[in-house]
């Protein structure tokens, strides 16, 4: 087997067995590029695409309760649970509980 140094379609320039052929070869070049998606730039392989890529950061969610909640950046506000500490008073006897606003 012989290497030959190799311009791929992406522009990145790769050692690979003459037999390769390098339009069918999958970049394994680590790139940071920009999701589509959101603001949020992610290190990704060359090969795979930005728009099938689901953001991972972390990032406040304000929710229908008003609450603030870490999640994904992906995740829909929709698909959250509240999970912040609430007082909610009882209405026949008017004690207060602690319960998890779950909204």
């Amino acid at each position: 087997m012989v290497l030959v140094t190799t311009e791929l379609a992406c522009g990145h320039i790769r050692d690979l067995f003459c037999y390769i052929d390098a339009d069918l070869y999958q970049c394994r070049v680590s790139v940071r590029r920009r999701l589509p998606s959101c603001i949020h730039e992610l290190d990704m392989l060359c090969c795979e695409d930005p728009i099938k890529f689901s953001c991972k950061v972390t990032v406040p969610k304000t929710l229908s309760c008003s609450h603030i909640q870490d999640a994904y950046c992906c995740d829909p506000v929709e698909s959250i649970n509240c999970l912040t500490s609430v007082t909610r008073t009882i209405p026949d006897c008017k004690h207060d509980v602690g319960e998890i606003c779950v909204h």
